[in-house]
């Protein structure tokens, strides 16, 4: 595919998602704060959720990513444990 010529900024991008997609960000917003907030209350600076872990500075998000990254050196992916009380 070829590259694009025209760039889209992260307002577009959010504009685009309300406006045309129909998603509510306050919604997801609101979804993202409940999920973490048991970590918020407890200081903690990260709180992993399903697959995904999420950095934490104070009581704000400041990041999403994987919990599965690959490790950099050797480009292995570290399994998380089970929970086999769950």
């Amino acid at each position: 595919m070829k590259k694009p010529r025209s760039r889209v900024t992260d307002h577009t991008l959010v504009k685009y998602v309300e406006l045309v997609e129909g998603l509510s960000l306050d919604e997801m917003r609101a979804h993202i704060a409940k999920l973490v907030e048991t970590g918020v209350e407890e200081k903690a600076t990260g709180v992993r959720v399903g697959k995904f872990i999420y950095r934490l500075s104070g009581n704000r998000v400041v990041d999403i990513y994987p919990a599965s990254l690959p490790n950099k050196r050797t480009g292995c992916v570290k399994h998380p444990k089970v929970d086999r009380d769950a």
